[in-house]
C-alpha cells in the first residue's frame, strides 16, 4: 500500500501539469467542500507563496522530490 505522504505528493506532481481548467475547478470545489474560510485563507497564502517560489526558479524536478521522498520514508 502507498504511504499516504507519496500520494499526496504524487498528487501534487499531477496538479503541476495540469493545463485544463474544467479539472482544475473540479477540484477546486472538492477542496472547498472539506476546508472551511479560514482555512482558505491560509492555503491560498501558501499557494500564493509556492507560486512566487516557482515563478523565481527555486524548484526540484519532481525525479529529484520522488528521490528524495523515497530515501526520507524508506520507500522502496
Amino acid at each position: 500500500m502507498m504511504d499516504i505522504q507519496l500520494k499526496k505528493l504524487e498528487i501534487i506532481q499531477w496538479l503541476t501539469t495540469l493545463s485544463e481548467n474544467s479539472i482544475i475547478d473540479e477540484i477546486w470545489s472538492i477542496k472547498s467542500k472539506y476546508i472551511n474560510t479560514e482555512d482558505n485563507e491560509v492555503i491560498q497564502d501558501i499557494l500564493d507563496q509556492s507560486e512566487y517560489e516557482i515563478k523565481s526558479g527555486n524548484v526540484k524536478p519532481h525525479e529529484q522530490v520522488m528521490r528524495e521522498m523515497k530515501e526520507k520514508y524508506g520507500i522502496k
